[in-house]
């Protein structure tokens, strides 16, 4: 009886493990990474061992929730929504609307509106491979469904007393990216070749694009320039 627990529970733990690891984007058997690419994305993931710092000490995960999971209501939130506004209080929203119809809502109805906030909660997402082909260089990162369940709750004077960031501060480097993406176990070398090959095919095409937009203004030019000279020989003649 204890061994087929065991072994139950070491089938569970490996499946467990292999759905961790797998991979968050959709195969592609039409899609095929270069050597390159695969190198690139080698020497990007050179991560210490899985969910290990650099001490050795395991780390735990803490984005174990999943924001694509559909959202499940209680039986009480199926109920009937009540209004909280009193008939007073309807009657003369009714009266505002008419009003504002006629274009004199502003002035016949004017309300002070005040808006107050005591707190502020926090949800933290994981960091992952992104596909955006505007990056500089290396591999973009992106948001992606899990978060932290322990979500992070302060006072709003707290942080508004905190001066707001300048825009050079919010922008990631090439190293920082791949600091994140080593962190996360998800990401496979595979994907990343394929998100290197992509932005590299997308780059290429944006690069012709352009090119031949040149080209066209170009010939444009000289077929102005051409219709110029016709019409100054017109007038001549």
């Amino acid at each position: 009886m204890r061994r087929s627990q065991t072994s139950a529970l070491g089938s569970s733990i490996s499946s467990n493990s292999v759905q961790q690891r797998r991979s968050i984007f959709a195969g592609n058997g039409d899609v095929h990474s270069s050597a390159a690419a695969a190198s690139i994305g080698r020497s990007m993931l050179n991560r210490p061992r899985a969910n290990a710092n650099v001490d050795g000490v395991p780390t735990p995960q803490p984005f174990v929730a999943s924001a694509a999971a559909p959202l499940r209501r209680s039986s009480e939130s199926e109920q009937t929504l009540k209004s909280c506004l009193s008939s007073s209080s309807i009657s003369s929203t009714m009266k505002r609307s008419k009003s504002s119809v006629n274009g004199f809502a502003n002035e016949e109805f004017k309300m002070t509106r005040n808006v107050s906030f005591s707190h502020l909660q926090i949800r933290e997402y994981e960091v992952t491979l992104g596909d955006n082909p505007s990056v500089s260089s290396g591999a973009p990162v992106s948001l992606g469904w899990n978060y932290d369940p322990n979500e992070k709750i302060s006072k709003l004077p707290e942080v508004v007393e905190c001066r707001r960031r300048s825009s050079n501060s919010f922008k990631l480097g090439d190293r920082e990216r791949q600091r994140m993406l080593r962190l996360n176990p998800s990401v496979s070398e595979a994907d990343l070749s394929r998100i290197l090959n992509m932005i590299a095919d997308v780059k290429f095409q944006r690069k012709q694009s352009l090119n031949e937009i040149h080209e066209e203004m170009e010939r444009q030019e000289k077929i102005e320039r051409s219709r110029a000279v016709l019409n100054e020989l017109s007038f001549c003649v």
